[in-house]
Order: structure tokens, then sequence, then C-alpha cells
């Protein structure tokens, strides 16, 4: 279901922006972008409101417009988010949500040719298709209720012990080999923008070829940009393969520090469910 959802492109262009690269926050990543219904995202760490502010801070008629609940001007924010197709990251949910922005999450949305609308405060506001909502809350263990859940996209972002090592893994990395840890970035950079350019590439010529009327070899655009496509594409990917090489010489050096990234996850999880102990 992963593979079929997310690529190589998708996630790695997630991790640069903050996204752990374990499994679990893939996942969570994959839900968030592509639920029908809005996320709610739990998350006491701050990780997914961190990722999502540089996934989508640029939308398309503006940055993505961050605010918290008690926020005095939060539907005027919905409502300018909502027209221009703004993404809105609403901040501090505890475990509900004010019945205003029922109609929102129900999606309880009326249609008129083109345009859609929902009633928020007995008012009707248009929604732009590309609107986003995004909410966080920094409560770990929430108790939602049944309605809540049903009408948005809970997602867990309590860090994982993988999770935290690995980011712990570069926070040392950071501190001891900071040249190390630049190269590594930079090197997951090249990697992510030749896999997207390859894409690109291969999704052009496949429109070529689904739009091209009579023989394809009378073409001669097309042959040239066949030529074009496969020698960038072989370049691509020699870089792709030396690059390869280069990362897993680094993750080699890398891996020496990982003990105490280990030791640092087992530490933080462990005062964590101190709290949970019964004080006698």
């Amino acid at each position: 279901m992963v593979a079929a959802l997310c690529n190589d492109v998708l996630s790695g262009e997630w991790s640069i922006n903050g996204l752990p690269p374990d499994a679990l926050s893939v996942e969570n990543g994959i839900i968030v972008t592509t639920a029908n219904r809005y996320p709610l995202l739990i998350d006491p760490q701050e990780q997914g409101k961190k990722w999502i502010q540089k996934q989508f801070a640029i939308s398309v008629e503006g940055p993505l417009v961050t605010c918290g609940v008690k926020d005095k001007r939060v539907m005027s924010h919905l409502e300018q988010c909502m027209s221009n197709g703004n993404a809105l990251l609403l901040d501090g949910v505890n475990e509900a949500l004010e019945a205003t922005f029922d109609a929102l999450l129900c999606k309880s949305f009326t249609r008129s040719g083109n345009m859609i609308s929902v009633l928020i405060g007995g008012k009707d506001c248009d929604i732009h298709p590309d609107f986003k909502l995004f909410m966080v809350t920094k409560l770990s263990n929430p108790e939602f209720s049944p309605e809540f859940c049903a009408n948005t996209a809970v997602v867990n972002f309590n860090v994982t012990l993988l999770g935290l090592e690995n980011q712990l893994l570069s926070r040392i990395i950071g501190l001891e080999r900071a040249e190390l840890e630049d190269q590594r970035k930079m090197l997951l950079m090249e990697l992510t923008n030749g896999s997207q350019k390859i894409k690109e590439l291969q999704d052009d010529l496949l429109n070529r070829l689904a739009s091209t009327q009579g023989s394809l070899l009378e073409d001669d655009s097309l042959v040239s940009v066949l030529t074009v496509t496969k020698d960038t594409v072989k370049d691509i990917q020699d870089k792709v393969a030396t690059v390869n090489v280069t990362q897993a010489q680094i993750s080699s050096t890398r891996e020496e520090y990982r003990p105490v990234a280990r030791r640092g996850a087992v530490m933080y999880g462990s005062v964590i469910d101190i709290g949970s102990l019964n004080p006698m």
C-alpha cells in the first residue's frame, strides 16, 4: 500500500522538509497528504507540525497560515484561507473544537456550478479546491469523542524509538562531524532532485506518446524529445550511482555514533514512562 501511494521522490522530499524517515512516519505522511478528511495530528513533540510548516510553506495564493485555536482572528484566517486556496494550520486543539467547525469537518458543502461553499457561523463561505486544513494537538493521549474522530483523520505523530534515535543521530553528527551531516543533507537533496527530474521527463514523454497522432517515427519532435530524455536520464542515473556510493560511505561513518543515539532514545523513553508509575 505504501509503495502504491508514495514513491522515493516524495518520501525524499518529506525527509528534506523534516519528516523522520522511519516507516511509521512515512505512513503518517501518506495519511496527512491523501486522506479525504482533514488531518488531526497528535503531536506532543511538534515534529509533525514543523514538517507541515516546511512542506506546505507556499500554497496557491500565499504562505501557509498558522494560528492558535483560541486566536481572536481564527475565523477570519479560516475564511481567507478557504477563499484563496491557502493551507491553514490550526494549533493548540484540545479534545474538541467549537460547533462552528462542524459543517467544515463534516464537509457539508453546497455546490453551485463550479463554486463550492459551506455554512460557517451563519455565513456562506466559498471554498477554493486547493484549500487545506491541518489541526494539531500537543496532548500525548487525548480522549476525542467518536464524532470528532469520525469527522477527522486522526494521525499519531508521537515520536517512535527508531524515529527519535535517527533524529538524535543527526544531532550528534551535527555536533561531532558537522561537515559530514551537511554533506549527507546535500547528497540527499541531490538524490531527490535527480529522481524527481527523471520522473518529470518520463511523464512528459508518456504524455507526448499519448497525444501523438499517426506514425511515431514520422514525428521528428517526439524522436528529438526521446533522444534528449534518454541522454538526460542516463546522466542523472550515473550521477545518482556516484551519490549512492558516497552516501554509503557517509552512512558507515554515521553508524559509529549510533550507540550514543540509541542510548539517548532509550533514556528519553524511560523518563517519559516513569510518569506512568504508581507513586508507591
